[in-house]
């Protein structure tokens, strides 16, 4: 009877026991439970990030708004890809080119570029392609060569039209000289023509037929108004007139523009004084 009595009151006192320790655990389960709901709700700023760039500006019509302004951008010239400028048409300048038979032609002296263009004259007598260019030298600084209209013409038309040397003012001579006659009332019924002292013809030489007397110091001004109205030119360009713009070729002698590729391309190299004669009078230098 004593041992069930004991018995009973071990039971009784475990099971109180597993009362109590179950009890505290449900405590202690709602305390941490407790403790995570009272945690403060903690969000991390959003990360803003900030432009740089000093083109964003606030619209003075939008308070409040920001607008990004992207600048136009203009491409700069690469120095390693820099366009190349059309060369000069090789048939233009390239004065061993076959010559066509004596024709009319459309002559322009651009007294800007101190350029001589020379044109096909069209079947209405007009500016056709382009044929040749030639370098030259107009009028100086009061001896300008005047602006306007000429024609070119034979000495079976015209006396004194052409010549082989010809004397120019200053006790100097002209090579392969073409005189340009004036004209009035171009292009119409009562077109005239008239005696002018203008002229295509080389450099100045110093002798009449002496082509060892050129004047040295004047071939080194082509490309520059250095005449003294006439329009100076290399012995192989004046011989190129005389011998193959037909009579009825029309001059015009223009203000112009610069044409410095060209200009370029045409200009003659200098001499000095130990060469005394023309470096494209190409049949006195081959009976030398």
């Amino acid at each position: 009877m004593k041992h069930k009595r004991e018995k009973i009151i071990y039971i009784t006192f475990a099971f109180a026991i597993l009362i109590f320790i179950t009890t505290l655990s449900l405590l202690m389960f709602s305390k941490c439970s407790n403790d995570e709901h009272d945690l403060p709700n903690i969000t991390p700023p959003a990360t803003v990030i900030q432009s740089q760039s000093p083109l964003h500006t606030s619209s003075p019509m939008h308070s409040g708004s920001m607008q990004t302004v992207v600048p136009s951008v203009t491409p700069t010239s690469d120095p390693l890809h820099t366009p190349t400028p059309s060369p000069v048409p090789t048939h233009i300048i390239d004065k061993t080119v076959s010559v066509p038979v004596k024709k009319k032609y459309y002559i322009e002296v651009s007294l800007k570029a101190q350029i001589v263009y020379v044109y096909d004259m069209t079947d209405n007598g007009g500016k056709g392609e382009l044929v040749r260019a030639m370098i030259c030298s107009s009028g100086r600084s009061g001896d300008e060569t005047p602006i306007g209209t000429w024609v070119i013409l034979e000495n079976n038309i015209k006396s004194d039209s052409r010549y082989t040397w010809r004397s120019l003012f200053n006790n100097v001579y002209g090579h392969y000289a073409t005189r340009m006659f004036s004209v009035t009332n171009y292009g119409q019924s009562n077109e005239s023509n008239s005696f002018s002292h203008y002229l295509f013809h080389s450099v100045p030489y110093g002798s009449r037929g002496n082509n060892n007397s050129l004047k040295w110091q004047d071939w080194n001004k082509l490309g520059t108004p250095a005449s003294d109205g006439c329009i100076r030119l290399a012995v192989e360009d004046s011989k190129w007139i005389y011998e193959n713009v037909a009579a009825w070729s029309y001059v015009f002698t223009i203000e112009g523009k610069e044409d410095p590729m060209l200009w370029n391309a045409l200009k003659r190299d200098d001499i000095d004084a130990s060469c005394t004669y023309d470096p494209t009078d190409y049949d006195y230098i081959a009976s030398l």
